[in-house]
């Protein structure tokens, strides 16, 4: 009987892991991110600034939240600029992960709450917007809050674009 009940129980436990791996990114996503604007991302973060010591170059947040926003797709792109590739590497290299920086190479136009969002997005999600994105389309961004820089004595936050779901993307 209990080799049974353990049998059946390591059957239901990877079933589970089957189904979780089979879903797809973003259906994943839709757990681990708190959704928010960039309002209330860039007023939380100006106020954990405030806690950090001036003239500190970088403010990198305590539990590098994850969120999700709302936002509309532009089709335009950029290399990344030099601070903001620099900042990345220095974030990277502080959460002891030096090659998640060279994912980044451009930021993207995203337009929300009236204001435009450059915003740094790893090349391999990236490479899905022509696929399944076109000009004007609505979109959910999962970002990784990850701090800022200082410029000219005030903050630029740094949102790191980690997933999206186009609006034809299967919802869960």
């Amino acid at each position: 009987m209990r080799n049974r009940l353990c049998g059946l129980t390591l059957a239901a436990s990877l079933t589970l892991l089957a189904t979780a791996a089979s879903a797809q990114p973003t259906q994943t996503a839709d757990l681990f991110y708190i959704p928010g604007t960039f309002p209330l991302l860039a007023s939380e973060l100006t106020t954990l600034a405030a806690k950090t010591p001036a003239p500190a170059p970088y403010f990198e947040e305590s539990d590098k939240s994850r969120r999700k926003v709302q936002a509309v797709y532009t089709g335009q792109s950029r290399p990344l600029e030099k601070a903001e590739a620099d900042y990345i590497q220095a974030y990277a290299n502080h959460m002891k992960k030096p090659r998640y920086a060279k994912a980044y190479e451009r930021d993207y136009l995203f337009r929300a709450d009236g204001k435009d969002y450059w915003l740094p997005v790893q090349a391999p999600v990236a490479d899905f917007f022509a696929k399944e994105l076109k000009s004007g389309d609505p979109v959910s961004l999962y970002l990784l809050q990850s701090g800022g820089m200082r410029a000219s004595g005030s903050w630029q936050w740094v949102y790191l674009v980690e997933e999206f779901k186009g609006p034809t993307a299967k919802q869960p």
